[in-house]
């Protein structure tokens, strides 16, 4: 079964995320040993200062970014 989630940057988090990313699509989930989540593939557009680059990035989110921000600062985009 393919799971593929969208998140979407939350105003809140517009001032708080490191990150950056407008919205992110989330294509692979990693676990370690014990079962934990510990990173996520994704991919996302790029942007710039002047907006959307048009070009997209394949990344992996891991350690604090994980925790601290993508799940702080993003929300499920149900859209």
């Amino acid at each position: 079964m393919d799971i593929k989630v969208t998140l979407r940057l939350t105003d809140r988090g517009r001032e708080a995320t490191s990150l950056g990313w407008e919205k992110v699509e989330v294509i692979e989930f990693g676990f370690d040993q014990g079962g934990s989540l510990e990173e996520v593939v994704c991919i996302a557009e790029g942007a710039s200062k002047d907006g959307p680059t048009g070009s997209f990035d394949i990344f992996t989110i891991g350690g604090n970014d994980l925790h601290e921000d993508l799940f702080f600062n993003y929300e499920v985009d149900k859209g």
